[in-house]
């Protein structure tokens, strides 16, 4: 059995830096899987346990991730994201934004306010009366802290979106107001 000599994998981790250091991350991902590969080894995670992917971000913050495809190499449409999370309210949606940006479409993690509002013609939605207002409210509800071009999803709003808001936020406004001129009357 041979030891192993700490200076060769010093040498060679600074090489593979150096070499990576020019790539975005998407493509230094694509040369590490590669050579992973072409050696026959797996590359493990390195997340720890209840380390979030923003941590592992942390640093990175001007890198964009790579979009996550399913098996397929499909990625998963915006109308698809939000027909599983079912977001009741235009705060809510504009979380679900926040995340699909980051995690679907792998732009990173900061935005600015103005990022978003165009994901709800992007989901065939009707552009809200009040953005600043719905914006205000994610922001109040805690989902997304505001600051500026470097806004970003917090983490309790990540899991909001993966919870599907627990059935929180019920709709307000022309809908529900539609549905009750439309309901029977209950007898007394």
């Amino acid at each position: 059995m041979s030891e192993t000599d700490p200076q060769k994998i010093t040498e060679a981790a600074t090489a593979v830096m150096t070499a990576l250091q020019p790539l975005s991350s998407d493509e230094r991902s694509r040369v590490l899987q590669a050579a992973a590969a072409l050696h026959g080894i797996g590359i493990p995670s390195t997340r720890l346990p209840g380390q979030s992917s923003r941590e592992e971000m942390a640093g990175a913050a001007d890198e964009k991730a790579p979009p996550v495809q399913d098996q397929r190499g499909k990625r998963q449409s915006i109308v698809e994201f939000l027909n599983d999370r079912q977001p009741a309210t235009n705060a809510q949606r504009i979380a679900c934004f926040a995340h699909y940006r980051e995690h679907i479409e792998g732009k990173g993690s900061n935005f600015s306010k103005g990022d978003l509002e165009p994901y709800f013609a992007a989901a065939k939605l009707p552009k809200p009366g009040n953005y600043d207002r719905d914006f205000r409210e994610s922001v109040k509800s805690g989902w997304i802290h505001e600051d500026g071009a470097n806004s970003y999803l917090t983490q309790g709003g990540e899991d909001a979106v993966r919870a599907g808001f627990g059935g929180r936020g019920k709709p307000r406004g022309a809908a529900v107001a539609k549905k009750k001129r439309g309901a029977p009357e209950k007898a007394s």
